[in-house]
C-alpha cells in the first residue's frame, strides 16, 4: 500500500492543520479561519497528510501537494471498496503520538510497530497477494529489522495480470518458508533460494531477463 506521493492542490483545512502542528501559532491562524467562502470542503485526503507527515522530514511534502496526490494514489481513491478500511487506517495513525513517526530516506514513515492491524487489513482488501506480501514484510522485520514502511510499499506494485497466479503462489509459499536475512547488496546463492518452483514459474511467466535469470538451472 503507498504511503509516499506526489502532486498540488490545495486544501485550506489540512494546510491550516499543518502550520498549527509544525510552528505552533495557532492563535494568530485561527484570526485567517478557513470558512471564508473556500469552495473545496476538507476530504478524507486531508485528513491522511495531517495524520501521516509527522516526523518533519526534508523530503515530506508541502499540505496542497501531499492532497493532491493523496486524491490520485492513496488506496481509498485506487480502490474505493476499501476506503472504510483506509479511513480506520488513517484515524489509528492520526491518534498516534508524533513520536511514533520517523523519517526514513527524509520521508516521513510510521513505526514498524504502528497500526498493524489495520495496515494489515487495508493490504487485505487490495488483494490477497498484497496481504500475503504484507505479512512477510512483518516476519522480515521481526527476523532482520528492516523498515517495515519501505517492504509495505514494494506490496504495492502488483504483478502483471497475466502472472498474478504464479506470484501468488510464490507468496503462498515463501510464509511457510523460514526467513533468510543477507547483508544489503550480497548476493543471492541457489543454494538458499527458497520456494524454487514456484520462483522459476514466475520468472519463466514474467519473461525474466538479465543477469541471474540465466543462471536458473531447470532442474533442482
Amino acid at each position: 500500500m503507498p504511503f509516499r506521493s506526489l502532486g498540488s492542490t490545495v486544501h485550506c483545512s489540512i494546510v491550516l492543520g499543518s502550520i498549527v502542528f509544525a510552528s505552533g501559532l495557532a492563535a494568530s491562524l485561527l484570526t485567517l479561519g478557513c470558512d471564508n467562502g473556500y469552495p473545496i470542503a476538507p476530504t478524507e485526503c486531508d485528513d491522511w497528510c495531517h495524520a501521516t507527515q509527522r516526523a518533519d522530514c526534508k523530503e515530506d511534502q508541502v499540505p496542497d501537494d501531499c492532497v493532491s496526490s493523496c486524491e490520485e494514489t492513496a488506496l481509498g481513491r485506487q480502490y474505493p471498496e476499501c476506503e472504510p478500511e483506509w479511513v480506520e487506517l488513517t484515524e489509528c495513525y492520526r491518534q498516534a503520538p508524533d513520536s511514533a513517526f520517523t523519517c526514513v530516506q527524509d520521508y516521513s514513515q510510521p513505526l514498524n510497530s504502528l497500526c498493524l492491524e489495520q495496515r494489515r487489513a487495508a493490504n487485505y482488501c487490495v488483494s490477497e497477494r498484497a496481504g500475503l506480501c504484507f505479512d512477510q514484510c512483518v516476519r522480515k522485520v521481526e527476523t532482520c529489522g528492516e523498515t517495515l514502511s519501505d517492504c509495505e510499499w514494494q506490496c504495492s506494485v502488483e504483478t502483471e495480470d497475466n502472472c498474478a497466479a504464479e506470484q501468488l503462489e510464490l507468496d503462498r509459499c515463501l510464509l511457510e518458508e523460514p526467513v533468510v536475512c543477507r547483508a544489503e547488496g550480497s548476493p543471492d546463492s541457489l543454494d538458499d533460494l527458497r520456494c524454487y518452483e514456484p520462483l522459476v514459474e514466475l520468472l519463466e511467466c514474467t519473461g525474466c531477463e538479465g543477469p541471474g535469470c540465466d543462471e536458473l538451472p531447470t532442474e533442482r
